[in-house]
């Protein structure tokens, strides 16, 4: 249904070798959700929005300090990708990847994410965990699980968080990946944290 993206691929460890790029985000301070009427969880770090077309959600992601915009990974279905250099531990820069998919139709949530989590383990994601939740009203999971190993980075902790929103006649998938091979940093504990809390998902612009 819908493809893992950050588990069982380079798209992080692209990321991680470029800790440095240009990016066509804008910081914000969450006025797409506020525009929408869209009761959103608030966290103490700015947002930056991530370009969306036409009848796609909009996406805004916290953007704490030391985390920087990466062009190396991105694509159609990769919209947004960051970087924090000065958290690098065995060669590894932790990364925050965010995905976009959509597929045709409605499609129940619960049906989307059964699917994520057999596609992860697909991958060679393993010891998935999942806690259900909601991200500015929409249907979500989190789910924290072992990334295999990719190219010289061996496995690590990943935490991820999928949003179903639907729009119109399509379903979108959108995903968050945070991953780093120090999960005892606490600064990146803080960092992840806020990332996958404040992360928002919005109705598209009318």
């Amino acid at each position: 249904m819908f493809a893992a993206v950050g588990c069982g691929s380079d798209d992080a460890s692209k990321a991680a070798e470029s800790s440095s790029g240009s990016s066509s985000s804008s910081a914000s301070s969450g006025a797409a959700a506020e525009s929408a009427g869209v009761d959103c969880t608030a966290v103490d770090v700015p947002l930056t929005d991530i370009p969306s077309g036409d009848g796609e959600p909009m996406l805004s992601i916290p953007q704490p300090p030391g985390w920087e915009p990466s062009d190396e990974v991105t694509n159609e279905m990769i919209p947004f990708a960051m970087v924090n250099a000065d958290l690098v531990s065995e060669g590894f820069a932790p990364t925050a990847v965010v995905t976009r998919e959509s597929v045709d139709g409605k499609v129940p949530a619960e049906d989307v994410f059964e699917s994520n989590r057999s596609t992860l383990t697909a991958a060679g994601g393993a010891d998935l965990q999942t806690t259900q939740t909601t991200v500015c009203g929409q249907p979500a999971e989190r789910v924290e699980y072992t990334c295999p190993p990719t190219g010289q980075v061996g496995p690590r902790p990943c935490r991820l968080l999928n949003v179903v929103a639907p729009t119109g006649d399509r379903t979108f998938l959108i995903t968050v990946t945070v991953q780093t091979t120090d999960p005892a940093n606490p600064t990146y504990q803080q960092d992840s944290s806020a990332i996958l809390d404040g992360f928002q998902v919005t109705p598209p612009a009318s």
